[in-house]
């Protein structure tokens, strides 16, 4: 009897695997290139944008071929600005610098191909209130070096202590005014900036855990969530906090260093830049498809499409307005 459900199980996987495929047939139509323009646009910033050619996904050329000969035009309230420059590699620029509630369209003409076109609004900035923050100390590790010493006139190697790591998470609490009489979609940006002879280095490792977010974690302690959602990104909306003052809280890592007195030595100056983002509808929907494409669990969901707002072609024509707080650590 167990012989027989065996051969049953197996006979129904082949058939139900079997009944699944389908042949498609390409034609030549689906393979030719379609133009892409991808523009991201900020107030007090002249607007460029990268015009490029589409890819068949069974081809096996993975650069994207640049557009050069494309002819752009700006558009702002409906009046044409300029007519945008190659700079190279499809990279078109402008001295057109919009500002807050202007609609921008960008149109796109190249020889033998349909004309494509993006539009998006600037959006004013967030009104930030305040922030503040709390400091945790999670831990501690002595700093230990090794010196060369002479002992009796003979050469001696040991390690000495010569300060403490201690590592800290903060979180931040950034109060905001989010305007009660629009639709608003916004997106953080922290980074962290260490600055020594000269020289910087910049990560972008933070954690936003709030509510607003989405960030889904697991359900219970050891069952973990069967989709989890993760928001790479950090973009939101103001679903829950529409017209409120609101305190988005989210955190950050980091290492202090600490030397003795008798071995002090220059420190590098550690800053952070925090950047709460005013973004368009359409900058916001691109953002979240791609963190929903990237992050998706593939046996449980979907295919999921990125938003694309391009007319007669691909990619996407959006706009952020920046609020941007430095503090030191």
């Amino acid at each position: 009897m167990k012989t027989l459900h065996i051969i049953w199980f197996v006979l129904l996987s082949i058939s139900i695997f079997t009944s699944c495929e389908k042949e498609i047939d390409f034609d030549r139509e689906t393979s030719e290139s379609q133009l892409v323009l991808n523009s991201f646009i900020t107030p007090d910033s002249t607007i460029a944008a990268n015009i490029s050619e589409s890819q068949f996904f069974l081809n096996n050329d993975y650069l994207f071929k640049a557009v050069e000969n494309a002819e752009v035009s700006i558009y702002c309230n409906g009046i044409l600005k300029e007519t945008m420059q190659h700079s190279l590699n499809g990279k078109y620029i402008s001295a057109t610098k919009p500002e807050v509630g202007d609609i921008v369209k960008l149109v796109v003409k190249v020889p033998e191909k349909d004309e494509i076109t993006g539009e998006t609004t600037i959006y004013p900035k967030a009104n930030v209130v305040k922030l503040d923050s709390i400091v945790i100390w999670t831990g501690a590790k002595p700093i230990i070096e090794t010196v060369n010493t002479v002992d009796n006139g003979l050469p001696k190697t040991e390690t000495i202590v010569v300060g403490k790591y201690r590592f800290r998470t903060i979180r931040y609490i950034l109060t905001f005014e989010d305007a009660a009489n629009m639709k608003n979609y916004y997106r953080l940006v922290v980074s962290q900036t260490s600055t020594f002879n000269g020289k910087k280095k910049v990560n972008y490792d933070y954690t936003l855990d709030d509510i607003v977010s989405g960030n889904t974690k697991d359900l219970l302690p050891g069952i973990p969530a069967i989709n989890e959602s993760k928001n790479q990104f950090h973009v939101f909306t103001d679903e829950l906090i529409n017209g409120k003052t609101y305190p988005l809280s989210f955190t950050i890592r980091d290492t202090a260093t600490i030397y003795l007195p008798e071995y002090q030595r220059p420190l590098p100056k550690k800053t952070v830049e925090i950047d709460l983002q005013s973004v368009c509808n359409n900058f916001y929907l691109f953002l979240k498809t791609r963190s929903d494409q990237q992050t998706a669990n593939q046996l449980f969901s979907e295919p999921i499409q990125i938003f694309n707002n391009v007319t007669g072609g691909i990619g996407l024509v959006g706009s952020y307005t920046s609020n941007v707080l430095k503090v030191n650590l």
